[in-house]
């Protein structure tokens, strides 16, 4: 057991090592790099009451976002940590499949070929070397959890064993629900897998113990979560549960969509996200009925598997039961993605290494074809899975990879389009967002993205009118009150600004910019009780946020709370301790509590950093004027006019040495 265990993490290691060199990509950045409710275990809880992208979807998977503020209390914001921790996610729901396999088939062999061969697949790239992509392998991980304590109560010689894997397998199955939405089908897997590999001895002994049946405790959760996903955890009226496609004709399309992924899993080539296939309307299109002959074959492979072995039947019967959430049957924001086939394809795993055993012991004849045919999947898959990795090596390379296959794909012309904004090519920014436009003019973030285009090209009147539009489109989307309050600041209108700023905050709590700016007016206004409130919402939501610091302290000054303001300016100095405009700020705070020897220390610093910066070098002579050093007061003022001779407060001072 330990040489397969110790194989498949080997194997694992390798063929994902240089997915942990990829920096941030795509969700990455909202997820991680711009989400500052992951940076406070303060915020855990908001993980439970909102949905994953803060209102703009219906998926819940709070333990997602859970191991990511484990993450960021390790990495903070290095993108090898959180890769790392998919890699090792990933092997750790590889050495679960074989040890789950294992007690499926009893055979050893069956368990590694599957698992191995499931480790290297390249269609789990797309949850393993996309960071964002997490829910998937934490969601199979905790399947398999859940399968596995199940057997492990059926199984137990004591009672009280029998009731704490029992509950063991029930905590495994909400997990996996807060995990991803996915789970939602482990209830019927686990009872197939009752049917198929426990008895009827065992299944009365359990009831027995727990005195009701086994199958009950998981319908009650998953009537529980479901009752709470539809009212309380409903972020939106739609998405999950609208379709402006008929039930017969997504039916029709899942023919399509299920040949598609056969395809996928054994000839997995030119894997791109935002893979779809088009919706049909007949079932005498080609595209249909060719599916439909597919589909027929598929299950004619599968009675024949079924009368050979039962451990290669089910994992079919896994793989279909684990693909009906993410179906077209059921409304989705797409039709089918690579990644969904994570939890299927360990169906697909089982039942591959239970008939590669089979024949190998039936067929002596095979054995070379099936060492070849072994051999040679895990060196394609392989090589796909490396290859596959550097696709997701960073933005621009997942997004121009992704176009060639999907060019009307309006989240990748976004996508792109923002891409090249934050490159300073604003040309190729706007031709990008427009194009996005014309696929779909009704979709909000597009126009939000368009006039961010054109308010740095200086067309602030456009930039606001296309603003206006998007929330129009969507009235609580934030970031567009957020970019229309910038418009005002930028004219001068403040109390319109500030209006925008207040919205932006109330539809979006964890808008740090929003808030900032909001404090900056208070400030500015000499509003300092109002702008001290402002940053200190920020810094509940973002306590490692330097500028956060640094503007608390600021206000904190200006109240008359100079302790206070100083322990701020220290904690500024922690997070970035070679700024030149935060030692200015506290060593001049400290010359306003006559603390000139400290502040002469830090102005020095600050002038280290910034040799020609007028206000430090006057500051720090009049510290050293108010202790009496008049000579390096008049050394310092020197500089001032050397730098600037007609400065007025460097003469002044000099005036007062003089006489």
């Amino acid at each position: 057991m330990r040489k397969y265990i110790l194989i498949i993490v080997l194997v694992g290691l390798a063929v994902y090592a240089n997915s942990a060199f990829n920096g941030f990509a795509w969700d990455d950045e909202f997820l991680i790099l711009k989400n500052p409710s992951i940076m406070s275990w303060n915020y855990a809880w908001i993980h439970f009451v909102l949905d994953l992208y803060h209102s703009f979807s219906n998926y819940y998977r709070p333990v997602q976002m859970i191991t990511y503020m484990a993450d960021f209390s390790l990495w903070r914001l290095n993108p090898f940590g959180y890769h790392l921790t998919n890699i090792l996610l990933h092997i750790t729901a590889s050495v679960l499949l074989f040890l789950f396999i294992f007690l499926i088939a009893k055979d050893k062999r069956v368990a590694a070929i599957g698992a191995i061969l499931y480790t290297v697949h390249p269609a789990n790239t797309g949850a393993v070397a996309y960071i964002a992509g997490r829910a998937d392998m934490l969601a199979a991980i905790f399947t398999l959890l859940s399968f596995m304590f199940f057997y492990a109560h059926f199984k137990s010689r004591s009672a009280k064993g029998a009731i704490t894997y029992y509950i063991a397998s029930l905590a495994s199955f909400l997990m996996a629900l807060l995990s991803k939405e996915i789970s939602i089908i482990i209830p019927i897997l686990l009872y197939c897998y009752r049917l198929f590999f426990i008895d009827d001895r065992e299944a009365e002994r359990s009831k027995e113990i727990i005195k009701f049946n086994y199958m009950s405790g998981f319908v009650i959760i998953l009537g529980v979560y479901l009752i709470l996903r539809l009212y309380a955890l409903n972020f939106q009226e739609l998405g999950l549960f609208e379709s402006k496609y008929t039930l017969y004709s997504r039916l029709l399309t899942f023919l399509e969509a299920l040949v598609a992924y056969f395809g996928i899993i054994f000839f997995p080539v030119d894997l791109h996200m935002e893979r779809s296939v088009p919706y049909a309307a007949s079932f005498r299109d080609s595209a249909v009925l060719y599916s439909a002959i597919g589909a027929l074959l598929i299950i004619w492979i599968a009675v024949r598997i079924r009368r050979v072995s039962k451990e290669a039947f089910f994992g079919l019967l896994f793989f279909f039961i684990a693909l009906l959430p993410v179906s077209t049957i059921f409304p989705m924001n797409s039709n089918m993605a690579e990644h969904w086939l994570y939890i299927p394809l360990m169906g697909i795993a089982l039942s591959s290494g239970a008939i590669g055993i089979y024949l190998w012991d039936s067929r002596a004849k095979l054995k070379p074809l099936l060492a070849f045919l072994f051999t040679a999947y895990f060196i394609f898959f392989s090589y796909q899975t490396v290859d596959r990795n550097l696709d997701w090596r960073d933005n621009f390379t997942i997004y121009n990879h992704t176009i060639k296959y999907t060019p009307s794909s309006i989240k990748i012309l976004n996508n792109l389009g923002n891409l090249y904004h934050d490159k300073k090519d604003l040309k190729k920014a706007l031709e990008f967002h427009k194009k996005a436009v014309e696929v779909n003019t009704g979709e909000h973030r597009t126009r939000v993205n368009l006039g961010i285009d054109y308010e740095d090209m200086g067309s602030l009147d456009e930039a606001l009118k296309q603003y206006k539009l998007s929330r129009l489109l969507r009235p609580d989307y934030a970031l567009a009150y957020l970019h229309e309050g910038n418009i005002y600041l930028k004219r001068g209108e403040i109390d319109k600004a500030a209006d925008c700023y207040k919205r932006a905050a109330q539809y979006d709590e964890f808008n740090v910019d929003a808030r900032n700016k909001l404090g900056n007016i208070y400030f500015d206004k000499g509003m300092y009780e109002e702008s001290k409130k402002a940053y200190e919402k920020v810094l509940e939501i973002d306590p490692y946020a330097a500028g956060g610091h640094n503007n608390l302290a600021n206000a904190l000054s200006k109240l008359g709370l100079n302790e206070k303001a100083v322990e701020e300016y220290k904690k500024v100095l922690e997070l970035d301790p070679e700024n030149a405009e935060y030692l200015f700020n506290l060593g001049t705070e400290y010359g306003k509590q006559g603390r000139y020897d400290d502040a002469i220390k830090i102005l020095k610093e600050a002038h280290r950093l910034r040799p020609r910066h007028i206000a430090t070098l006057i500051n720090l002579g009049a510290a050293s004027f108010h202790k009496g050093d008049f000579v390096s007061a008049k050394r310092e003022w020197s500089k001032v006019l050397r730098i600037d001779p007609q400065n007025e407060i460097a003469k002044d001072y000099l005036k007062r040495i003089k006489k």
